[in-house]
């Protein structure tokens, strides 16, 4: 596969940006030449292909990190190169598996894509080829994230609710302003999609929802007008588990890693001096875990 034909075609699938094909292209040959490798890329693909399909729990590549990211330095610096590859090779096995639930090759283009989305963001905190959110596309290769209009759709088992079953996670990806329209929209497909989709998965499955997030909870409250798009979004949800999610909003408000001095990090949006204010007065940011139902 990673010498194949149809790997352009497959970079463009997951929507792998110019800068990260230009680079991966250059690496694949001494990754294809460096036996242990390839065999770590082999050992990732086929974890990635046994996950397929609800019930089945995605893989926990964190344990890998450190040997994969060791093996990757001699063929170039950085981290991740193992996962991606992996994921390359694996993407079939997705495909057929949304192929088998019937569900829309556009909305299966969009959730692949994703991939690249999380290699474009690991250039802007890095500064170069990587992945840093393996443990998350390991679940979109599950089968378990969709692409729903705005928002992505998570099959996920919650073992927190009164009667445990599977329930629908939220993520909110960074594709523009979240517009409340949008939003409603997005949940109302869910709730069609996943009706039909996976109606063996409950009575009742895909009408409830949530989603744990820094965009939900009293800080994101404090620091937006109630009539913007972010209190909007927030307003939905019923709010409980209020929890420490200052990483989240360093990351996600200014591309970094945590920890960042509040002194090198700019105020140019009523968001950014939001979080900096927080940093600057030792206060953590309040994110929550909130639910909805529909």
């Amino acid at each position: 596969m990673l010498i194949a034909p149809s790997l352009p075609a497959t970079l463009d699938l997951l929507g792998v940006s110019e800068s990260d094909r230009s680079e991966l292209l250059g690496a694949i040959p001494r990754a294809v030449g460096d036996p242990a490798l390839l065999e770590a890329v082999t050992e990732v693909a086929a974890l990635l292909r046994a996950a397929a399909g609800p019930g089945a729990e995605p893989p926990d590549l964190r344990p890998r990190r450190e040997h994969d990211h060791a093996l990757q330095q001699a063929v170039v610096p950085g981290q991740g190169l193992v996962a991606i590859l992996a994921h390359l090779v694996s993407t079939d096995t997705v495909r057929a598996f949304h192929d088998a639930r019937g569900i829309d090759p556009r909305i299966t283009r969009r959730s692949l894509a994703d991939l690249g989305q999380q290699m474009r963001v690991h250039r802007e905190v890095a500064g170069g080829l990587g992945l840093h959110t393996q443990t998350y596309t390991s679940r979109i290769w599950a089968g378990a994230i969709l692409a729903v209009g705005r928002l992505y759709v998570e099959i996920m088992r919650d073992e927190s609710l009164p009667a445990p079953g599977w329930t629908a996670g939220i993520h909110i990806p960074e594709i523009g302003p979240l517009v409340l329209a949008e939003v409603e929209a997005s949940l109302r497909a869910a709730v069609e999609l996943l009706g039909r989709t996976f109606g063996d998965l409950g009575d009742g499955f895909g009408h409830r929802f949530r989603c744990r997030s820094w965009l939900l909870g009293p800080s994101i409250r404090e620091a937006t007008a109630p009539e913007s798009n972010l209190a909007a979004f927030a307003s939905l949800w019923s709010e409980e588990e209020v929890y420490d999610a200052t990483e989240e909003a360093v990351c996600f408000v200014f591309r970094r890693q945590p920890p960042a001095a509040w002194q090198d990090l700019p105020t140019r949006t009523a968001l950014e001096t939001a979080v900096v204010e927080h940093l600057r007065t030792n206060r953590p940011w309040r994110g929550a875990l909130g639910r909805l139902e529909r």
